[in-house]
C-alpha cells in the first residue's frame, strides 16, 4: 500500500479511510450506534510511518463519523434433516445470508460512509461528506473471497466491458437521495460532499449524474480520486445532455497519467468526458502493476492547504501527453479482448477468480498471455520515455522557473516557488534512483562473475579426478566456494541502505516542497525564520 503522506486534502483523508486497512480507517471505527470523532489535523502513526496531520482543514480537521441505523444482519431459514436418537426429523436453523443497510451491502460489495461537522445534524450543522470505498484488494480474498469478487465480477467487469450502470451506483444513488432528505429536515444549513476513490468514483459520478434537480442543489463537491471516465455509461442510462452538464460542473477527478484505471475511457478531448480533470504530478513514475503504486494514494503531492500539485500546458505537459497515451493504449487492448469475445474474457475472468479464491497465478492460455505480456511492455515504454521527457522538461526551465519567480507575487509566486522546488527535488529523485540501479547492476553483474569464475574453477578441479582421489578434489575446492568470494548479508545490507536513502531523499524532497510556501512567508517577514522553517523539515525527514 502506498498511503498518503500527509492528512492536508479533507477529500483524500475520507476516500484513503473508506478503505479496510488504512490510516484512519472507519472499517474499525464504525458502528450501528455511536458517532465516532475523527481528527485529521493529528499525526498518525501506521505501520511504522508517520502520516502528518494536516494544517489547514475544514472544522479545524475534525469530522463525526455517523452510525447507520437501518444497518442489519440478515439471515435465511434453512430446513435440515437431523438423525436424533435413531428418528429422521426436519430442524430449521438460521443461516447468515447477508449485512446490509442504507449504506453497505456485503453481497453487493457496497460500502459508503457518512461524516458530519457537528456531532449531530442540526442548524449549525455546514459540511457532511459521504466516502464511498472503492474496490477491495486482493488480500481480502485470503479472510473473505466474496468481498473482491463481488467488486471486481458484478462491477468493475460490467463497467468497463459494457459500459453498464453498475449495481454499486444504484445503492450509491439511493444512500445520497436519503441523506439530501435529512439534511433538508434536520440541518438546512448544510450541503452534501461526496469523494471516492476507483470504483469508488464510478458509484459517485453514475449516481449524482442521476439525481434530480433538486437534490442535486444540495451537492456541493464531488471529488473523486483515479477513476475512469463514466460518460459513455451515462448516455447508456439514458440521461439527457442537460442533466449531464448540470452534474458534471459539479465534479472533478485527480487522476495520475501512469495508472491505467484513472486513464481508462479518456482517449476522448477532455470536454467530452464527465467533469473536470487533473492530471496530477506523481511521486514515483511508477504503474499501475508496481505494487498498485500508481493507483493509490501515496503518489498525491499537496501543499499545507490541500493543493494537489498538478500538471499543465505550462508545467510539466509531458504528463499529460503520457496520460492520454496510456488512454488510447488501454482503449486499444479493451477493444482487442472485446473483439475476441468469450475466448479470452473468460480466461481472463477465469484468471481473476482463480486469484481469488485459491491465491494461486492462474496459467493463461498462449494467446491471452501474450496479449498480456505485448501490453505491459508498451505500458512500461510510455512510462520510460516520460520519465525521461520529465528529467529533459526539469534542465529546461528550473532556469525559467527562477526567472518568472522574481516577477511574480502572492499565490502565484508560492506556486512558482513550489514548482522549481519540485523540479530540483524531482531531478535529484530520478537521479540518486539511476545511481542506486547502477550500483544495484554492477553488484548483480559482479556477482555473476564471480559465480562463473567459481564455476569455472570447480570445473577444472574436476577435471584431475583421475590424478587425484575424491577427498583430495573436496579438499581442493573447500575454501573456493562462492560465500568465501562474496559475502550476502554485506550484498544484502548495501541494497537496504540504498534503498533506505532513496526514500530518505523522497521524504526530504517532499517536505521541501511544503517548505516553499513558508519560504515567501519569510521573504514578507510575515513567516518563520529560515532556521525555524529548516528545522521543521529536518523533524519531519527525521520520522
Amino acid at each position: 500500500m502506498n498511503n498518503l503522506q500527509t492528512f492536508d486534502n479533507i477529500y483524500a483523508n475520507l476516500a484513503q479511510s473508506a478503505y479496510r486497512k488504512r490510516p484512519l480507517t472507519f472499517s474499525e471505527l464504525d458502528s450501528i450506534l455511536k458517532v465516532e470523532e475523527i481528527d485529521y489535523s493529528v499525526d498518525e502513526m501506521y505501520e511504522n510511518t508517520t502520516v502528518f496531520g494536516g494544517q489547514n482543514l475544514p472544522n479545524n480537521g475534525i469530522v463525526y463519523l455517523q452510525p447507520d441505523p437501518t444497518k442489519k444482519v440478515l439471515y435465511k431459514k434453512v430446513d435440515s434433516h437431523v438423525i436424533t436418537g435413531g428418528k429422521n426429523h426436519v430442524e430449521t436453523f438460521d443461516v447468515y445470508e447477508n449485512e446490509k443497510g442504507l449504506l453497505s451491502d456485503r453481497v453487493k460489495g457496497f460500502n459508503a460512509y457518512f461524516l458530519t461537522d457537528t456531532p449531530t445534524l442540526t442548524n449549525d450543522t455546514k459540511e457532511t461528506y459521504l466516502a464511498i470505498r472503492g474496490s477491495d484488494g486482493f488480500r481480502f480474498a485470503l479472510h473473505d473471497v466474496q468481498l473482491p469478487l463481488n467488486d471486481w465480477l458484478d462491477n468493475n467487469e460490467p463497467f468497463i466491458m459494457s459500459d453498464a450502470y453498475i449495481p454499486q451506483a444504484k445503492l450509491t444513488h439511493e444512500a445520497i437521495t436519503v441523506k439530501v432528505q435529512e439534511l433538508k429536515t434536520y440541518a438546512p444549513s448544510a450541503q452534501l460532499n461526496i469523494t471516492g476513490h476507483s470504483l469508488g468514483s464510478i458509484n459517485a459520478a453514475q449516481a449524482v449524474a442521476n439525481l434530480d434537480a433538486h437534490t442535486l442543489e444540495r451537492i456541493n463537491k464531488v471529488v473523486l480520486f483515479h477513476g475512469p471516465d463514466v460518460m459513455k455509461s451515462l448516455k447508456k442510462m439514458g440521461l439527457s445532455e442537460e442533466q449531464i452538464k448540470r452534474a458534471s460542473e459539479k465534479v472533478e477527478y485527480f487522476l495520475n497519467p501512469f495508472d491505467i484505471v484513472s486513464m481508462a475511457n479518456r482517449d476522448v478531448p477532455e470536454n467530452e468526458q464527465f467533469g473536470k480533470t487533473h492530471i496530477i504530478v506523481p511521486l514515483h513514475y511508477k504503474g499501475t502493476f508496481d505494487d498498485g503504486v500508481a493507483h493509490d494514494f501515496g503518489d498525491l503531492q499537496m501543499d499545507s492547504k490541500g493543493n494537489i500539485l498538478v500538471a499543465t500546458p505550462d508545467f510539466h505537459p509531458e504528463l499529460i501527453e503520457a496520460g492520454e497515451k496510456i488512454s488510447r493504449l488501454t482503449r486499444k487492448y479493451i477493444d482487442i479482448v472485446k473483439s475476441k469475445g468469450g475466448t479470452y474474457l473468460t480466461a481472463i475472468t477465469e484468471g481473476l477468480k482463480a486469484l481469488l479464491e485459491k491465491q494461486v497465478e492462474y496459467q493463461y492460455n498462449v494467446e491471452v498471455k501474450y496479449l498480456l505480456d505485448e501490453f505491459k511492455k508498451e505500458y512500461d515504454a510510455i512510462i520510460q520515455e516520460t520519465r525521461q521527457q520529465s528529467l529533459e522538461w526539469n534542465y529546461a526551465n528550473i532556469p525559467l522557473l527562477q526567472e518568472r519567480i522574481l516577477k511574480a507575487t502572492g499565490e502565484q509566486e508560492i506556486m512558482l516557488r513550489q514548482q522549481l522546488v519540485l523540479s530540483a527535488a524531482q531531478l535529484a529523485t530520478f537521479e540518486n534512483e539511476d545511481r542506486i540501479n547502477q550500483v544495484k547492476t554492477l553488484l548483480k553483474q559482479y556477482k555473476e562473475q564471480v559465480y562463473h569464475l567459481v564455476h569455472k574453477v570447480h570445473q577444472q578441479v574436476y577435471g584431475l579426478g583421475k590424478h587425484l582421489n575424491h577427498y583430495e578434489l573436496e579438499n581442493l575446492i573447500s575454501n573456493f566456494q562462492l560465500h568465501t568470494f562474496w559475502r550476502d548479508d554485506i550484498e544484502s545490507e548495501m541494497i537496504s541502505n540504498m534503498d533506505k536513502f532513496q526514500v530518505d531523499i523522497e521524504q526530504f524532497s517532499q517536505t521541501l516542497v511544503k517548505a516553499a510556501e513558508q519560504m515567501v512567508m519569510l521573504d514578507k517577514g510575515q513567516g518563520q525564520s529560515f532556521e525555524e522553517i529548516m528545522t521543521t523539515v529536518q523533524e519531519r525527514w527525521r520520522k
